[in-house]
Order: C-alpha cells, then sequence, then structure tokens
C-alpha cells in the first residue's frame, strides 16, 4: 500500500531560508523554495550569465543567520499570516519596518559571512556583475 504525500510532507521537502545572491542585484532575501528559484535562473538566465549565477545564488545556514534577524524574519512571516483588515496592517508595517532594521543591523555580520560562503564573488554593494558597470556595459 504506498503512502499518500500529504502537502505538509511536501512543504516540508522545500529548500528555503536566507539565500545570497537570489537576484543579482541582491545580496540577501529569504528564498520561499530555493529548487523552483534554480529552476527560473535555469530558464530566464542569459547563457553567458547563468555559470555566475547558479554558483552565486545559495542558501545560508539557519545556524549562520544573527539571532536577531532570524527572530525579526519569523516575527514577519507570522504578521503575514494573520494581515486581515487595516488595523492589522499598520501593526505589520511597523513588524517589517522592525524587520528591515534588523536587517541593516545585521548587515557588518552579514558581510563577513558572504565573504566567508561566496570566496571569489564579484559583488560591489549593487551588483554581481561589477565588472560589466565598471567596463560601462
Amino acid at each position: 500500500m504506498s503512502h499518500k504525500i500529504t502537502r505538509r510532507e511536501e512543504m516540508e521537502k522545500v529548500k528555503k531560508g536566507f539565500a545570497f545572491h537570489m537576484y543579482p542585484d541582491s545580496l540577501i532575501e529569504w528564498c520561499m523554495d530555493y529548487d523552483a528559484r534554480v529552476e527560473g535562473i535555469k530558464l530566464c538566465t542569459p547563457k553567458d550569465e547563468l555559470e555566475l549565477r547558479l554558483r552565486l545564488f545559495k542558501l545560508i545556514p539557519p545556524e549562520k543567520i544573527p539571532a536577531c534577524l532570524a527572530k525579526a524574519c519569523q516575527t514577519y512571516t507570522q504578521a503575514l499570516n494573520k494581515k486581515k483588515n487595516w488595523n492589522t496592517y499598520k501593526i505589520v508595517k511597523k513588524i517589517e519596518d522592525a524587520y528591515y532594521e534588523a536587517l541593516e543591523d545585521c548587515m557588518p555580520e552579514l558581510l563577513r559571512l558572504h565573504e566567508e560562503l561566496c570566496p571569489d564573488c564579484p559583488w560591489n554593494g549593487w551588483t554581481i556583475f561589477s565588472s560589466e558597470y565598471e567596463e560601462g556595459k
């Protein structure tokens, strides 16, 4: 007798978390589905950019995420799931602001982590395609 996979079991298999370089102009983002994002990159990225995009896009081990950022993200996600009316929207907005503040506060630590996990990365603070911008392409 075969076991029918539940939606919950499916979701537990999804690789998600904070990731470096989910987009070429982003240092760190929350990634809801790593494998789906990889497929999207493969489908939509020009061939001459593909190897770099796939090499740099990586999930950050959860234990390496600064605690204040992890907590702010968890609170923000829970608040988003409860957003139903204008009053809760205002609360969610305050929580969202706190999340982005935590992200900014953790940036020095995240940059050190980025250097450790993404050696030889061309990130210049704006994009992973820094040489193209420096050359004026």
